[in-house]
């Protein structure tokens, strides 16, 4: 007697990550990277990194592609759900987003400190009889769970543009190597030490919590009842969003080198509501 295959065990989390590639004039600039969509007042934005959107360091300014070419165009790998023969079924529909609007204007929104924050959004509104939205709760940068230096953390994204299976992300997990509560370099970012690679910038992350008792922020202590699971939103803390590793900028033969430190920025929750506060209410 044959049996049904088990369901499929898919985290939450994992459809909240999206593959992003930045295109010029209809040409791959060869540079995957990673975001995730936020919603405010009924409209829908796309998160990623500033340097993702513009094609530019975001402290030299210079073009990111050897070429010279910034991008005009990113192509979103949005979650599908079609039904075929009765059954639903999950996939992913690639879409084009212009980052430009007809006039050449800027579509995406940055903060108000420009590149020193890099972190940008991209209002999105695909189709929803052809994609499925998975928007991350910025509620969940509220969550009462402590973290600390040491504490691990794990970054959702593409490395390399590499995927989990499907176009589901992959979950490299790092250490807190900076105090999250106190300003890197006086900015709202924190470090964490993890082998990050290139494809992961925009990408989420998250503290959760895998056992029976937990720390609250306060560093107060405290036992559950029953068994804790580390998927529910009240064990799972967004941190911030990765935005690549942090280095040394020097100058060799007239040019700007950066080496690299092995460690990674997560730009603060916080920003995310600064950018999205200059969009007016409707």
């Amino acid at each position: 007697m044959s049996h049904p295959p088990p369901p499929i065990m898919i985290d939450p989390l994992s459809l909240v990550s999206l593959l992003l590639q930045t295109t010029c004039n209809g040409l791959p600039l060869g540079r995957a990277a990673t975001g995730f969509i936020v919603s405010k007042d009924g409209k829908h934005y796309l998160i990623t990194n500033w340097h993702v959107l513009a094609g530019r360091h975001p402290v030299t300014n210079k073009p990111l592609h050897d070429s010279a070419a910034v991008p005009d165009e990113l192509i979103v790998a949005y979650h599908r759900t079609v039904v075929q023969d009765g059954q639903q079924l999950a996939g992913w529909r690639p879409l084009i987003e212009p980052l430009n609007d007809t006039a050449g204007n800027r579509r995406w929104l940055a903060h108000a400190d420009g590149s020193k924050v890099d972190v940008a959004a991209l209002p999105v509104a695909p189709p929803l009889d052809q994609t499925a939205l998975h928007p991350l709760p910025l509620a969940l940068a509220q969550t009462d769970l402590f973290a600390g230096v040491g504490e691990t953390v794990s970054i959702v994204g593409y490395p390399f543009g590499l995927t989990g299976g499907g176009t589901f992300p992959i979950w490299k997990t790092g250490h807190i190597a900076s105090e999250p509560d106190v300003d890197y370099q006086h900015s709202p970012v924190f470090l964490v030490d993890a082998t990050t690679r290139e494809g992961m910038s925009g990408s989420p992350v998250y503290r959760r919590f895998p056992g029976v008792g937990w720390r609250t922020r306060k560093g107060t202590n405290l036992i559950a009842s029953k068994t804790v699971y580390a998927g529910g939103s009240d064990l799972t803390r967004f941190m911030g969003v990765y935005a690549g590793r942090i280095g040394r900028i020097t100058e060799s033969d007239g040019e700007l080198v950066e080496e690299s430190a092995e460690l990674g920025r997560v730009w603060k929750p916080e920003v995310i509501e600064q950018i999205l506060s200059t969009v007016p209410s409707t």
